[in-house]
């Protein structure tokens, strides 16, 4: 018997009260982490 696993949505607010939000965007709700480059890192 497998348990269905339980997806959260967030929003707009919900990324700008998260501490790393930066390193993250929303996709239709979930997020995503960003990938960065090296110069793009550095800033």
């Amino acid at each position: 018997m497998s348990v269905p696993s339980q997806q959260t949505t967030f929003t707009p607010e919900d990324l700008l009260h998260m501490p790393d939000g930066k390193s993250f965007e929303l996709v239709g709700g979930q997020l995503v982490e960003k990938n960065m480059g090296f110069k793009s890192a550095r800033f």
